[in-house]
């Protein structure tokens, strides 16, 4: 009877263990997709920068 409880708490515990370390890969895949959202909005910003001074510079030239 002794080893059925032992068993039961090992599994019991193997099972905890397997959803911690599935709850922090999920995390750190938020986190990644969080960093690639940040990293393609400062290209955006980046671009839309460029395109903002040409226009800038294409208004200047038209005058």
């Amino acid at each position: 009877m002794g080893y059925l409880y032992i068993l039961k708490l090992l599994c019991t515990f193997a099972i905890e263990l397997r959803n911690m370390f599935n709850q922090l890969d999920f995390l750190a895949m938020q986190e990644d997709l969080e960093n690639e959202i940040e990293r393609k909005k400062k290209e955006i910003e980046k671009r839309l920068d460029y395109l903002l001074d040409d226009l800038s510079r294409l208004m200047k030239n038209r005058k």
